[in-house]
């Protein structure tokens, strides 16, 4: 039988060895990352895309996870009848003057229009519908029909205003002023029996909510044909009138030129006003 002579291996060389496991270790990289781009860049969640010109990326909400976009509170309307409130005199109208609102150039409508308008945010925060005969001191445009750059409006005007409105109560925010006497101060309330509603009734709780919240005691004082008021005269809504202080008087004049003030004075008559229209 003849002899067979058996192959002999070669041992492979180190250097043949480090070249295998340098190939080994990159294609094992390769499938990594492969596999994590897989797992992570290829899900329905939220990615990363850029933009065709080659901007910033912008992210991009998959529909499956996009929130369902929720209906917009309707706001609650006003609640019962409407109130307007007056601002008594303004624009060009001054009212009545005093030398202790002269030294800050200030005059009557000064006060009457932030504490009126005081009034009517506690009232539409709390849900009444409530109107102003104005609510600011410029010059409605087209009202100074003379060009001359001055607007006043009569009472009557305003009364009328307030009826066209359909409001079923009117309440008119004025100061006094006395200065034949210094000495006279305090506040006071008036009414007048127009035929419309109960007036009396409207301004003794104005005037109760008001002493109660200011402690300050106020008078009620009913006027008569002879001395009628015009707002209250010719208004056909219950209607009342206050007199905050006397602005002749030097502490009164001081307190009503306050801020801080006339937040309280608001606040009184408000709480009146709600006391007297519950809500609920």
């Amino acid at each position: 039988m003849p002899q067979v002579t058996a192959k002999r291996k070669h041992p492979i060389s180190a250097k043949r060895k480090k070249r295998r496991l340098v190939f080994g270790v990159s294609l094992g990289f390769i499938l990594l990352v492969i596999l994590t781009l897989v797992i992570f860049g290829g899900g329905k969640g939220d990615r990363q895309q850029k933009s065709a010109d080659g901007g910033e990326a912008k992210a991009v909400l998959s529909p499956a996870t996009a929130p369902t976009p929720s209906a917009a509170p309707t706001p609650t309307p006003p609640a019962g009848p409407l109130i307007c409130i007056d601002p008594g005199h303004g624009y060009s109208d001054g009212g009545s003057e005093s030398q202790y609102l002269d030294e800050y150039g200030m005059t009557e409508k000064d006060i009457n229009l932030p504490v009126a308008l005081k009034v009517r945010d506690i009232l539409v925060q709390n849900g009444y519908n409530v109107i102003m005969t104005r609510d600011s001191d410029e010059i409605p445009e087209g009202a100074d029909a003379d060009g001359d750059g001055f607007y006043y409006r009569k009472t009557e005007e305003i009364a009328r205003f307030a009826n066209e409105t359909g409001c079923e109560y009117f309440f008119s925010i004025h100061c006094d002023s006395y200065p034949a006497d210094e000495s006279v101060s305090g506040t006071r309330f008036y009414y007048y029996n127009n035929g419309a509603g109960k007036p009396y009734e409207w301004v003794s709780a104005i005037a109760a909510g008001f002493q109660e919240t200011t402690g300050i005691e106020p008078k009620i004082i009913e006027k008569t044909d002879d001395n009628a008021y015009n707002v209250l005269r010719y208004a056909e809504s219950t209607a009342g009138l206050v007199e905050l202080g006397f602005i002749s008087n030097k502490e009164e004049a001081e307190k009503l030129m306050s801020e801080e003030y006339q937040a309280l004075l608001a606040e009184g008559i408000a709480n009146g006003i709600m006391k007297y229209i519950p809500l609920s």
